[in-house]
């Protein structure tokens, strides 16, 4: 598996992170990106780690609704709290395949299917506080996806993968 689009650099604080689920209101977090190749295989993310017992962590391919991410989910990979638990910190990966458009933007948004969370449950992925990935924006939720904000200020820490190998095989 090899990398297409990055953004791995973090916010100088080790322990700053993206909260996910966190509040009754539900933060959910999304992040564009602009492939440059055909197939994708999964999306790494950077764990800082989880606060209480939150639901299950979602990690989901999206299309693009007029700068924002679309509804409908494309690819998804569901961890649950023990899984994510067990992840070491730093980057990991959430694997998902499905055929992408290169050019075409798309958005990874990251959240906690548990609709009912509260202050005490939530999950923190990396970012950075300055605008360090030029191939797409970050958005937030702050209702569970019935509004977003964008904010030029913020980018996600992530990979995305693609197959590092394709064979032909010729018969006959």
């Amino acid at each position: 598996m090899a990398v297409d689009q990055v953004q791995v650099t973090l916010e100088a604080s080790p322990n700053a992170g993206l909260t996910i689920g966190k509040y009754v209101s539900q933060i959910v977090q999304a992040q564009s990106f602009t492939p440059t190749k055909p197939s994708l295989t999964g999306i790494s993310f950077y764990k800082i780690g989880q606060t209480g017992s939150p639901g299950n962590f979602v990690i989901s391919l999206r299309a693009n609704n007029s700068g924002n991410p679309a509804a409908a989910v494309l690819a998804s990979c569901t961890l649950t709290i023990a899984q994510f638990t067990a992840l070491p910190v730093g980057l990991n990966l959430a694997p998902m395949a499905y055929t992408v458009t290169p050019g075409t933007l798309y958005w990874i948004v990251v959240k906690d299917a548990n609709t009912s969370e509260t202050d005490n449950n939530y999950y923190s992925i990396g970012y950075r506080n300055s605008n360090v990935y030029a191939g797409g924006s970050f958005n937030q939720s702050t209702n569970n996806e019935a509004s977003w904000t964008p904010n030029a200020n913020i980018d996600m820490t992530f990979m995305t993968h693609y197959p590092s190998m394709q064979q032909t095989i010729n018969v006959g």
